[in-house]
């Protein structure tokens, strides 16, 4: 470690001397006051003629008032300065505003700050642990009910650039956005401008998709834009890209064994990854996916999969190729192989650690690691807190060695390049760019998909995220690792290679929609009643959809040469 000297900035200085120094200087300016009141009243009873009594008790009185002065500055900077602050975002635009200071939202204050934006935060309760924080490092914090109109004229959010609604509660959340774009409607109305991206954090999946139909969430809306994420969804998309199971599970050798996965914890970040690896754990070499699933609450589990129970008669089957088994322990009390009945872990090529107790999390990881054969699968801990920095694997070397990594959902749903660049929906972005070249002839009247991807509905958008999310999978099929482009090359010429990431490509596409609450019918597509003909094995196909499978696998090569493939690995290699 360098021993160079790391200059501090005047201002910084000046303001740790201010709030170190303050209070003694206060209590010094009230004994000197109290020490010449003395000297000046003893001085005037002996008649002392060396000393000048009314003098002395001028000074007292002085230093009374400056002492009494300083403390109440001392007493109410806080409010003083807040309220300053306040008043100075009226005055502001381009500042952020951060609606509930939870994990996420403490996450997302800290990266604005970090990056020199003005942060307004509200929060409802006055008490949270975090307040104080928050205020010192800059932050404007008031205290009330978000979806108060006047809040948000409070913190000026018309003139924001950014505007955050997570507040734990997703009815509360939608209401704030509502009264964010009324802000930005009365601004206009005004003759003022805007321009403010709003975000909606939804925490209950199910729901996600009743709340992308609500009007508020139409794009059209010129100088506002509001959109809705999960973070755990999108942090589910990252851990999978990052850890992906078949790049280390061992081959089968008869040719049926799954492709197993642990998750420990049927919590929301436990469910977000048993979804998405229903999306995308399809694969050539596996026949199918088998996720095992440890908690000691069966309610809960039984609460989750009833919501697929319809997509298939086996009660373990959550959809075609996948499926789900819960193994009831509880996770405190596994500490040695012998708590474990033969079988219960199974051969997993991925374990992930997803309890809501962090230390319970890192404690299991290493309890797990003792008790797998080997350490070629990876084991992840889903970590909140600022304790998955202190166990990064170049500073924490006793994880990393035993594979076992950490990884923060809030901290990667704050990043920068997520919230503002889309970076996790860069290859999504390029998929449809490539489906409306491909149409270009056609009348948007007859397509409603052809319109840019800010215009696309949030199903649309998620069609093509969970295709992009596919795209390392049929990488690693392919081998492209080892030989690069020549293997996507190979493939395209190869008829029965292409056949069988096709048919890949449409039991992908199944279990998509399937997850998404579709379900077969004999004719045609209905999006109102979410039936649609071509729910059947790939065999059954006709030509016309088996050549919308073969384009999307001839299209890979343009996605992987394209710059957002590029910006995509580096965003994921350096996480």
């Amino acid at each position: 470690m360098s021993g160079k000297k790391v200059s501090m900035p005047i201002a910084v200085r000046i303001a740790r001397w201010s709030r170190r120094l303050s209070w003694p200087i206060v209590k010094g300016l009230f004994i000197l006051s109290v020490v010449l009141f003395v000297g000046g009243g003893l001085s005037y009873l002996f008649n002392r003629s060396d000393s000048d009594p009314l003098q002395m008790l001028r000074w007292a009185k002085s230093l009374a008032y400056a002492a009494f002065l300083l403390g109440v500055l001392r007493a109410y900077w806080e409010k003083i300065r807040q309220r300053y602050r306040t008043i100075n975002l009226q005055h502001s635009e381009g500042h952020v505003v951060v609606c509930g200071i939870g994990d996420f939202g403490q996450s997302l204050v800290d990266a604005f700050l970090d990056k020199g934006y003005k942060v307004a935060v509200i929060e409802l309760n006055a008490a949270h642990t975090e307040v104080v924080s928050l205020k010192s490092r800059g932050a404007v914090v008031i205290h009330t009910d978000a979806s108060d109109p006047a809040a948000l004229y409070e913190v000026n959010a018309s003139k924001a650039r950014y505007m955050f609604a997570v507040t734990g509660n997703d009815r509360r959340n939608v209401k704030i956005i509502r009264a964010a774009r009324q802000t930005v409607l009365d601004e206009q109305n005004s003759g003022g401008d805007s321009d403010l991206r709003c975000y909606c954090h939804i925490n209950d999946a199910t729901l996600y998709e009743v709340f992308s139909q609500h009007e508020v969430f139409e794009a059209g809306h010129e100088g506002f834009y509001a959109s809705l994420f999960n973070v755990h969804d999108a942090a589910s998309r990252f851990l999978l890209e990052k850890y992906p199971p078949d790049a280390f599970a061992a081959l089968p050798t008869a040719g049926s064994e799954p492709l197993e996965v642990v998750i420990v914890g049927q919590t929301r970040m436990g469910e977000a990854l048993i979804r998405q690896l229903a999306r995308i754990g399809h694969y050539l070499r596996w026949p199918s996916v088998q996720i095992t699933v440890m908690d000691k609450e069966a309610d809960a589990f039984e609460h989750f999969f009833s919501s697929y129970r319809d997509i298939s008669p086996l009660d373990d089957t959550l959809v075609p190729g996948v499926t789900v088994r819960l193994v009831k322990k509880d996770p405190e009390k596994i500490k040695f192989v012998g708590d474990l009945d033969a079988g219960d872990l199974g051969n997993p090529a991925l374990v992930c650690c997803c309890l809501d107790d962090e230390t319970l999390n890192i404690a299991l990881a290493l309890n797990l690691r003792r008790m797998l054969d080997n350490d070629d699968a990876p084991i992840v801990a889903c970590l909140t807190s600022g304790l998955s920095d202190l166990l990064q694997e170049k500073q924490c070397r006793y994880l990393s060695q035993r594979n076992i990594h950490s990884f923060n959902p809030y901290r990667f749903a704050s990043d920068f390049q997520v919230l503002l660049d889309d970076a996790a929906d860069k290859i999504a972005r390029a998929i449809h760019q490539a489906y409306l070249d491909s149409l270009s002839g056609e009348n948007v009247a007859d397509n409603p998909s052809l319109v840019p991807w800010q215009q696309l509905p949030e199903e649309k958008k998620n069609a093509n995220r969970w295709q992009a999310d596919h795209l390392s999978v049929k990488l690693r099929e392919m081998g492209y690792d080892q030989r690069g482009v020549a293997a996507i090359d190979a493939v395209v010429d190869d008829p029965l290679w292409l056949e069988k990431l096709s048919e890949l490509e449409h039991r992908r596409w199944m279990a998509a929609l399937y997850l998404d609450g579709w379900r077969y019918a004999e004719t045609g597509k209905d999006a109102v009643r979410k039936t649609h003909a071509c729910l059947v094995p790939y065999e059954r196909l006709s030509q016309v959809e088996k050549g919308k499978d073969d384009t999307m696998i001839r299209n890979i090569k343009h996605l992987v040469e394209s710059p957002e493939w590029q910006t995509y690995t580096a965003f994921v290699d350096k996480r």
